[in-house]
């Protein structure tokens, strides 16, 4: 059962991961399955745009680990 407090982190992760242009794939249990896709203009990069999202990805992992790595929910 999700409580209230379960809810809004979890708005406010997924908030987080659309901020730096993430996809929430799918739920799986206690996790999410994200994908960063490089954007059109990151495209047209040499590499197809693979650096660009794999930074904006480890970036938006950074700032999570940063804001909710210390949360715990209740047992």
């Amino acid at each position: 059962m999700l409580l209230s407090s379960d809810v809004l982190c979890a708005a406010q992760v997924i908030d987080l991961i659309l901020l730096y242009d993430g996809d929430v794939m799918k739920f799986a249990g206690d996790s999410m399955i994200v994908a960063f896709s490089p954007s059109n203009e990151e495209k047209t990069a040499e590499d197809g745009g693979l650096k660009e999202a794999t930074l904006r990805c480890m970036h938006c992992a950074s700032d999570l680990v940063d804001k909710y790595g210390k949360h715990r929910l209740p047992v």
